[in-house]
């Protein structure tokens, strides 16, 4: 299963960056999604029918970015995809340590989804 497609498409809607797996740019805001896991949903005849993904796509934003904004767009549009079942939305505060000195701090907001797709 491969809907990475779509989530790049995130970058249209919201304006961020999108990139699978890792960040490697020097975006103060930006989303990154992966695969959590991937496994056969439905099987009939010995034959797998429908696969199912848990995917996570993570927002990471700065202190004083209006994330709740953002926020909204994202969750809209994986709502709006009619095979994603989004399940969670939860946000966490991180610590990055640039250097021995600066500590820099992003918000992370994780949406939790789950994708069915019949073969």
């Amino acid at each position: 299963m491969n809907v990475n497609d779509k989530l790049m498409s995130l970058e249209a809607f919201t304006g961020l960056k999108v990139q699978p797996d890792i960040h490697t740019g020097e975006d103060d805001n930006y989303i990154t999604f992966n695969y959590a896991a991937e496994g056969v949903e439905l099987a009939s005849d010995d034959e797998p029918e429908a696969d199912t993904a848990t995917i996570y796509v993570n927002l990471y934003t700065e202190p004083g970015f209006n994330y709740m904004k953002t926020k909204e767009i994202i969750k809209n549009y994986l709502e709006s995809l009619d095979w994603c079942n989004l399940y969670n939305i939860f946000t966490t505060t991180e610590e990055y340590k640039t250097n021995a000195n600066v500590v820099k701090q992003k918000r992370h907001t994780v949406f939790e989804l789950e994708i069915t797709q019949w073969r």
